[in-house]
This record gives C-alpha cells, sequence and structure tokens, in this order.
C-alpha cells in the first residue's frame, strides 16, 4: 500500500469549525428521518434491547435462534435500558444519528481530497443509496461501523499515519460491531510500521482489544467465550437450511460480491471497477477513455488509502462468505461510502482535465450531469424501498401500539421464537421473562400474546422457524390492532 504524505492530507480546505460537527449531522438526521419516512426497529436491533437490558440485571444473556450479540450494540441497548419500553424509539433516533454523520463524513473525506462541492455531491450520493435507507430505518447497527470506519479513513487522509491514535480508536469502536474492522486497524499500524515508526504494547493492545473485549463479554454473560461465533455458526446452519440457500462453494465465492455491489448499487460498482483500474494501472495515462481521470498525485495517493481499505474490507467480507458464513448487504455499507466518495473526486477529476484541455463548457457540466445521472437511477430504488419499508413500518406501530405494557404476568408467552424481543423491549423484560411457545411447553399461567389477522402475522413470519403454537384460552388483557393478549395469573 502506499503511504499518504504527511503533507498530502493539507491540500484540501479546512474542517469546519466543531460545533458544525455537531449541527451538521444533527441536522441531515432529521432530513433523512424525513425523506427515509421514519424508522422501526428490525429483529436483530431488537434483541440488542433485550440483551442490554439483561447486562443491566446481571442476567445471563438469553439465547436468540436467529440473532448473534454485539459487543458494542448490546452496551448500547444497556445505556437505552432506562427508557424502559420507549428505548426501542431511542435505538430508531441514534440509528438516524448514524446516517446523518456517515452522510456528513463522507462529505468531509471527499471535501478534504477534492473541494466543498465535490463533498456536498458525494454527501447527497451516500444518502440515496438503497443500502443505506434500509439499513437505518431497521435500525441496524452497520450504519454505525460505516460511520466509524469512514471518520477512521478521514482523519487518516487528514493526518496521515504519523497520528493514527484517533483512527485506531474509532476502528476499535467499529470492531465491537463487526469483525471485519479488526483487519483494517491491524493493517493501519502494520502500515505505521512500516513506514518506520515503533509497534509497541500499545499498538499490539489497539489491534487485540476488540476481539478481547468480545471474547470476555461472551464469557461473562454466556459462559462461552466463543458464543457469538458458535451462535452465528448455528444461525448460518438454520437459516440455509431453512430457506433452501446452496452451500456450494460456487454460491459462497458469488455471494459476496453480489451483496457488495448490492450495497453499493450496481452502476457505482461497474464505475468502482474502472476506477481501480485508473489508480492502480499505470498504463490507464494512456488510454483515451481513462487519460481525463488520472488524478494528480495529492488526490490519487488519498484515494489510494481509500481504494486499499475498501479492496481489504472486501476481502475480508469474501473470506467470510467462503468460510460458510451468511453475507448481508448491510454489511459493505461502508464499501459502499468510500466508493462514493471515489467516484465523486474522479468525476471531479475529468472535470477539471475537460476544462484544463479548453472544454469548459464541458468540464462544466461533468460532475453535476454525472452526479444527476446516479441520482436519476437510484430514485425507482428509493422509491421502491421507502414503500417496502412504510409497510414494514405500519405493522411494526400497529403491533406495538397493541402490545406496549400489557404483561400482567410471567412469564410472556409467544407464538413462535422471533416475537420474543418484541414483546420483552415493549414491555421492558429481560429476555428470560418470554418464552418462546412453540419451542418449549406452554405454562399454564402466564401472558399470551397471539396475532389473529394475516396482516399482523406479517410480524411473525420466518422460513427458517415456521411453527407457532396454539396459546391456551384466558381472559382478554387487550385486542387491538390484529393482536389478542391474554392471561392467567396466580391468585393473589
Amino acid at each position: 500500500m502506499r503511504a499518504v504524505r504527511a503533507e498530502a492530507g493539507k491540500t484540501g480546505p479546512p474542517l469546519p469549525v466543531w460545533p458544525w460537527h455537531v449541527v451538521g449531522p444533527l441536522l441531515l438526521a432529521g432530513v433523512l428521518f424525513v425523506v427515509y419516512g421514519g424508522g422501526y426497529v428490525g429483529l436483530d436491533a431488537m434483541w440488542s434491547i433485550v440483551w442490554g437490558r439483561d447486562i443491566v440485571h446481571a442476567a445471563p444473556l438469553a439465547v436468540s435462534q436467529t440473532t448473534t450479540p454485539h459487543v458494542l450494540s448490546n452496551l448500547l441497548g444497556a445505556v437505552l435500558t432506562p427508557l424502559g419500553s420507549d428505548a426501542d424509539h431511542g435505538l430508531v433516533a441514534v440509528a438516524f444519528l448514524a446516517a446523518g454523520g456517515l452522510v456528513w463524513v463522507s462529505g468531509l473525506l471527499a471535501r478534504q481530497i477534492a473541494g466543498t462541492t465535490v463533498g456536498v455531491c458525494a454527501g447527497l450520493l451516500v444518502a440515496v443509496r438503497e443500502s443505506l435507507l434500509f439499513a437505518t430505518t431497521s435500525a441496524f447497527l452497520d450504519v454505525f461501523v460505516a460511520l466509524f470506519v469512514l471518520w477512521a479513513a478521514l482523519l487518516v487522509v487528514r493526518r496521515g499515519v504519523d497520528r493514527p491514535g484517533a483512527a485506531g480508536a474509532l476502528l476499535l469502536l467499529a470492531g465491537l460491531l463487526r469483525p471485519e474492522p479488526w483487519v483494517l486497524a491491524a493493517a493501519l499500524w502494520v502500515w505505521r510500521w512500516r513506514r518506520g515508526h515503533g509497534f509497541g504494547p500499545a499498538q499490539l493492545l489497539s489491534v487485540v482489544a476488540a476481539p478481547a473485549a468480545w471474547l470476555a463479554v461472551d464469557a461473562a454473560f454466556s459462559g462461552d467465550a466463543l458464543f457469538s461465533i458458535h451462535t452465528t455458526q448455528r444461525i448460518g446452519a438454520l437459516i440455509r437450511a431453512g430457506d433452501h440457500i446452496s452451500d456450494s462453494l460456487a454460491h459462497r465465492v458469488i455471494d459476496a460480491p453480489k451483496n457488495i455491489a448490492h450495497a453499493t448499487g450496481v452502476e457505482l460498482f461497474v464505475l468502482a471497477v474502472l476506477a481501480a483500474a485508473v489508480l492502480l494501472w499505470p498504463r490507464a495515462a494512456r488510454l483515451p477513455g481513462l487519460r481525463l481521470a488520472v488524478p494528480a498525485p495529492e488526490r490519487r495517493e488519498p484515494l489510494l488509502v481509500l481504494l486499499w481499505g475498501a479492496l481489504l474490507y472486501s476481502a475480508v467480507i469474501v473470506v467470510e462468505a467462503l468460510d460458510g458464513g451468511l453475507i448481508y448487504t448491510r454489511f459493505a455499507l461502508p464499501v459502499m461510502a468510500v466508493v462514493v466518495v471515489t467516484i465523486t473526486v474522479l468525476a471531479a477529476t475529468v472535470a477539471g482535465a475537460a476544462r484544463d484541455a479548453g472544454r469548459t463548457p464541458a468540464g462544466r457540466w461533468i460532475l453535476p450531469g454525472t452526479v444527476a445521472v446516479l441520482l436519476v437511477i437510484q430514485l425507482p430504488l428509493m422509491i421502491s424501498a421507502r414503500t417496502t419499508t412504510s409497510h414494514e413500518h405500519d405493522r411494526y406501530d400497529a403491533a406495538r401500539a397493541a402490545l406496549r405494557d400489557v404483561v400482567r404476568c410471567l412469564p410472556a408467552v409467544t407464538p413462535n421464537t422471533n416475537f420474543r424481543a418484541y414483546v420483552a423491549a415493549w414491555n421492558d423484560l429481560r429476555g428470560d421473562e418470554v418464552i418462546d411457545g412453540a419451542s418449549h411447553p406452554v405454562p399454564p399461567l402466564g401472558t399470551y400474546v397471539t396475532a389473529t389477522t394475516p396482516q399482523a402475522s406479517l410480524m411473525l413470519r420466518d422460513a427458517v422457524f415456521p411453527q407457532r403454537a396454539m396459546l391456551p384460552p384466558a381472559p382478554v388483557v387487550r385486542a387491538s390492532g390484529g393482536w389478542l393478549v391474554t392471561s392467567r395469573c396466580p391468585a393473589r
């Protein structure tokens, strides 16, 4: 990997004063909330709330059939525990703050390399990615991973590797949510070592801290230091069997690039391949079609840092797929943001080269024209994604209104395994206080939750665990929004 020269990061305009780093992401979070149509909490994120509550109560982590715990998301759930049954609204707010921060930092990164106009264009293109909409509206904390990784990239581009402490800390935070940043953290310190700097105990600690914390938290709250790995493997096997997903090597090889292309958008994925050729292939400067896109050294060097980082991150995702892990589009959000920044900077480079060659009218329209075309391509995808998530949001709101604070006595019993986390979060319960009636004997006393309409039943859908329990009759607590809550409690 080529290094960024110490002075390379100083070529861009100075960063805005610090209040804008607070106000900017907050404003963008509000805009995204309106544009995306609000948010709800998906199953994986809902389990973070439940596990956070388990941690606060010093209870063993409840066993989920479908979700793997992650250290930082569990700790965030613990922080949100004082909100009680409103913790899910707190998590939605945090997810949109993360998305606003990601758009802001992506714009700052492009601005640092190529100026304010390019930064605004890059931020806009990140904001309209279908993959970011889906991840944010479902409150997946993968958005935080992307934010931390892009923020670390901004600091490296700005400062070089002579002062990597803050960037390493951000990668450490990202590594408490996903394992891919572990490799980036190691690469950062190896790169610094190759530049002639030392590699002592402090640097080693920063590399191993995230995986060590993961092992320690798993061991403390589950008794198994490899609980997350074992859970991931078990869930992967169950989902493959339930959804009839091929486990062949060919499918694994295709799965990772397919999801990376989905995260970036096919059009940007193709442009990213061309960008890699421009940056990595010296002969690109001789080709008529690519010659104008070859950037000057002060732009090329930070772009190479971003490109190698994205390639390394993608390689880890490929390895995970080859190892049998299930790959989802949201895992590649950091790659998406880096690709957007790179393409926007190169479009500005082409525009500048055209102006320098005397083609002023063409040069003036290349960058806005590129952004406009990419927006037009993305618009129908955004509309479709917003429609899909709005239906999910409506079902979520109806279920929440019907089932919040309805548990009269314990245990609470749900008709299937997936719905345990929702009932626990909406009723401020620990995970072990909610029983899956389809997998365990239904107790004669407790609070029972049942869907009574096809629309409500969609909240229970699960191809992996399709079985649903028939819950016993009991006095009605609430019947609303397609949901029936009954309860038979011990006599007082």
